[in-house]
């Protein structure tokens, strides 16, 4: 059965077109601008992928952390040549501020870069010295250590049973031998630091008992030592004048066969630092005062400063402001050679020369100058 049509809703006289709809052309044109817009708008909220690979951006360079601050801990270096190149290099205890322990290090004579450190224990060092190849090192509860110079690596540690007062060079370049507190001699083989009483048989004698060394060396010669203020350049003479006209000495130091030469200060008068050299007959060949301007304002440090070579004397005076000044002398004639100005340091402790150059060791700084013409070559330390 056919259903009729659906009844037209049109109005009466308007003809029904009979067929496919068609969209007006005004519609279809707004439809397309629409919908461009649509896509204009996506286009510009979507970010446009591109074909071209990412750059990397390198990650931002963060800088090294600086080292920890360093200082010298004021004692006179060692001087030898610890790695062969045939500059004399420095040798000392250093400590840095973020550590509580101190270090034993080698630094090169060349440019003062560290050639080897040891970290210490919790125990002061007493005393540092060198008896050749071997560094000798004692603490506060009288352990003995013994180092390899061009290492820094431990050999061997023995007990003293006290703490030592003196390290002296034994019979032999392969023993030692030292002095504990209570006054003991003991012989110390720098191979294996054995300790046995010291048996003098070359100059034996007999004691008082109770005597303050019943056993002891004809004399003690001093190796090279670590100690603020000790003179490992020269010795100091026993016997010497105390006073010659217009100066009244302090000591008098020698060197090989070189002149002798007298420490000390003007007198009668102002207290102006004067060296003096004496030949061999005990005459004197020169005498001036240090300081080559204003004399009335130097001084003398409160530790003697004064070095020998063959051919110079190296010392420091000080002017009011306490401001020190190293001079180099010829030791034959008194002349002054050059004058540098070290950094000022709380404290200066003492001098030491190598081949080429000269060491001014202080707290916290030790300042190496070139021995020939006075110029700094390098400092180890911060002395702020």
């Amino acid at each position: 059965m056919r259903m009729p049509p659906p009844a037209s809703h049109e109005p009466p006289g308007v003809a029904r077109q009979i067929g496919p709809r068609r969209t007006p052309i005004a519609a279809i044109a707004m439809i397309a601008l629409v919908g461009g817009g649509m896509a204009i708008a996506v286009a510009l909220q979507t970010p446009a992928r591109s074909t071209k690979p990412a750059i990397r951006r390198p990650e931002p360079v963060r800088p090294a952390p600086e080292p920890p601050a360093l200082s010298w801990n004021a004692g006179t270096p060692l001087v030898t040549d610890v790695d062969g190149d045939g500059v004399d290099d420095m040798i000392g205890l250093i400590s840095y501020r973020a550590v509580s322990t101190a270090t034993l290090a080698a630094f090169s004579g060349q440019d003062g870069h560290r050639l080897w450190e040891t970290t210490l224990g919790s125990d002061r060092t007493t005393r540092l010295a060198l008896a050749g190849t071997t560094l000798i090192r004692s603490d506060m509860v009288g352990i003995v250590y013994a180092y390899a110079v061009t290492t820094g690596a431990e050999r061997w540690h023995q007990p003293a049973s006290e703490r030592v007062e003196q390290l002296c060079a034994g019979d032999s370049p392969d023993d030692i031998l030292l002095e504990t507190a209570d006054h003991r001699w003991l012989q110390v083989p720098l191979s294996s630091g054995a300790m046995t009483p010291f048996a003098d048989r070359a100059h034996s004698r007999s004691h008082r008992p109770g005597a303050r060394t019943p056993v002891a060396p004809a004399r003690c010669s001093p190796l090279q030592r670590a100690d603020a203020g000790a003179l490992n350049s020269a010795t100091i003479l026993a016997a010497a004048p105390s006073r010659i006209n217009g100066m009244s000495i302090n000591h008098v130091l020698a060197r090989g066969n070189g002149p002798r030469i007298a420490v000390g200060y003007r007198w009668p008068g102002t207290s102006v630092p004067m060296l003096a050299a004496f030949d061999a007959a005990g005459h004197v060949t020169w005498k001036i005062d240090v300081p080559t301007s204003d004399p009335l304002r130097a001084t003398w440090p409160s530790n003697d400063l004064v070095a020998l070579t063959d051919d110079a004397v190296v010392v420091v005076y000080e002017t009011t402001e306490s401001r020190p000044i190293l001079v180099s002398i010829d030791r034959a004639t008194g002349h002054h050679c050059w004058e540098a100005t070290p950094t000022k340091v709380l404290t200066m402790t003492g001098i030491a020369v190598s081949r080429v150059a000269v060491a001014i060791s202080g707290w916290p700084l030790l300042q190496v100058f070139d021995l020939e013409h006075g110029r700094p070559t390098y400092a180890i330390g911060n002395p702020r």
